[in-house]
């Protein structure tokens, strides 16, 4: 995976992230009119659940992460099949010219199996334009057109197969950024709703303000942090 640009400002999973912002909107719900009083009115707390709601629809990098699986896959067994078709010609044309002809190496076959995607991609076109060429000194040893035809329609899939997987790759290189850039909204929301909460239940409700302390150490990080920056 690509490098990401934007970093989280939370130090724990997701899900834990997500377990928290659904405790406090619960804690936010039942104070709802206490927090009025902070400006922060029903429609802050709808839009905090939204937010929420928005976090936990984007795809969890366990699901991205299989799809691109799926997809390496899939490009494996296209890649598979263009060896093995390009085999089948070879041995044809290793029939009636010698492995270290220049009618052989024409074809540009060395070290097949070893071939990265885009070389083995490559391959496969010149074998096909070459096998075309050659086509009236291959016949007598069974090389026709329909195999040619076999080879390219089974490139043009494993090109499909190429471009599909690198779809997969920056899906989820963008779902990873974007998931990182909305938590980061959250985690900074729930922040600011846990010291309002502190501050309204301070003295007033010591259970109640203890269920707003767990914010209380990430709260104090992160305006110093602002504080440092201003500096």
């Amino acid at each position: 995976m690509k490098k990401q640009s934007v970093f989280r400002a939370y130090n724990y999973s997701d899900a834990q992230l997500f377990e928290q912002a659904m405790e406090l909107l619960i804690q936010l719900k039942e104070d709802q009119k206490e927090f009025a009083q902070y400006g922060i009115l029903s429609g802050h707390i709808a839009a905090f659940e939204q937010l929420v709601k928005d976090f936990s629809d984007i795809p969890t990098d366990e699901e991205l992460m299989g799809e691109q699986m799926v997809a390496t896959e899939k490009k494996q067994d296209a890649a598979a099949e263009v060896r093995r078709l390009i085999r089948g010609i070879m041995n044809r044309v290793g029939q009636k010219y010698h492995s270290k002809s220049g009618r052989y190496r024409k074809f540009g076959t060395s070290k097949l199996s070893d071939m990265s995607d885009p070389k083995l991609y490559l391959c496969a076109k010149r074998v096909i334009r070459v096998g075309q060429q050659s086509l009236a000194h291959l016949e007598d040893v069974g090389l026709n057109q329909p195999q040619l035809d076999e080879l390219h329609r089974a490139n043009q899939a494993f090109e499909l197969a190429l471009h599909i997987k690198a779809d997969r790759v920056s899906e989820r290189d963008i779902s990873v950024e974007n998931r990182v850039i909305l938590g980061n909204r959250l985690y900074e929301q729930m922040l600011k709703m846990g010291q309002v909460g502190k501050d309204i239940w301070q003295g007033v409700n010591t259970a109640k303000y203890e269920r707003y302390c767990t914010y209380e150490s990430s709260f104090i990080r992160e305006e110093k942090r602002k504080s440092q920056k201003e500096d």
